[in-house]
């Protein structure tokens, strides 16, 4: 069995690498890249989720490349 924990992205610290560790995770456990942009909205919290539903809601999001852009 794999674990991997992945800290949530709150809106402090740096999200380039939260980013990084995230990719790590998600290729780690064998998810395809185009299930990591919803994966990754369980790990956010905060200013971060705010943020991340605001895009979602506005259709800004298209896939894990535009969003990591």
């Amino acid at each position: 069995m794999k674990v991997v924990i992945l800290d949530q992205l709150c809106g402090t610290g740096s999200p380039e690498g939260w980013l990084y560790r995230a990719e790590q995770c998600f290729t780690f456990l064998g998810f395809d890249e185009e299930y990591w942009l919803p994966l990754h909205s369980f790990y956010l919290d905060g200013e971060a989720l705010t943020w991340f539903n605001w895009l979602f809601r506005n259709k800004l999001l298209f896939n894990w490349k535009h969003f990591k852009g």
